[in-house]
């Protein structure tokens, strides 16, 4: 069987495993908000200031941020005084929630205070991949390889089918653990078992024919 595997055959069998190491790539970009895998326990650091010097051991910071729709999450609760920064350490229900979530940081150290505001996303992997390039790669790994499976059945070619059906698994594979987007939920994770089962019928009984032949 092996040596009916042309040189076409063999760039449709490196492509899936591109696609994934693409995603990674694109997913480990991020900017300056704080970004949390959902539903794990973090420790949130932020600097204190005062005067360009870090704040005294006396200084005292709040934390307030509030969830996607807007209600509260944490309400003006003390971080710890770390000298060099303060910390709150989020539990994982806490970060059970997608999406971008706002914080204020109010400080008082002496007769000086201020504040600092930043976003938090908690995303399904850890990473913003809800970003444009992520998401378009992600379509076109799931249009590639149903575009694959359909030009294999109609070539009559079952190692391009199955090449394109391991390029689906390699989709459902990513999408189950990292979600679509920023999201992470039971419609995702269901719709993601739906595609493996496919792809994995597809791939199994293709190479099942190609073994009888």
């Amino acid at each position: 069987m092996l040596k009916n595997i042309e040189g076409k055959h063999l760039i449709l069998l490196v492509l899936p495993f591109l696609f994934f190491f693409s995603m990674t790539l694109v997913s480990g970009a991020s900017d300056d908000r704080v970004i949390i895998k959902q539903v794990t326990e973090f420790d949130l650091t932020r600097p204190c200031f005062n005067d360009g010097a870090f704040c005294s051991s006396a200084a005292i910071c709040n934390i307030t941020i509030s969830r996607p729709d807007g209600t509260i999450l944490i309400n003006n609760s003390r971080m710890t005084n770390q000298i060099s920064y303060h910390n709150k350490t989020l539990s994982k229900s806490q970060t059970s929630n997608p999406g971008n979530h706002e914080a204020i940081m109010s400080c008082t150290d002496g007769t000086e205070s201020g504040a600092d505001t930043f976003d938090i996303l908690v995303s399904p992997s850890g990473s913003d991949d809800n970003s444009l390039g992520s998401l378009l790669l992600l379509a076109f790994g799931f249009l590639f390889s149903i575009g694959i499976i359909t030009i294999g059945f109609n070539k009559n070619d079952p190692i391009i089918v199955l090449f394109g059906g391991m390029g689906l698994f390699v989709f459902g594979l990513y999408t189950l653990l990292s979600g679509v987007g920023n999201y992470r939920n039971t419609l995702t994770e269901g719709t993601s078992l739906i595609v493996l089962g496919i792809a994995g019928y597809i791939s199994i009984r293709t190479g099942m024919e190609m073994i009888n032949d």
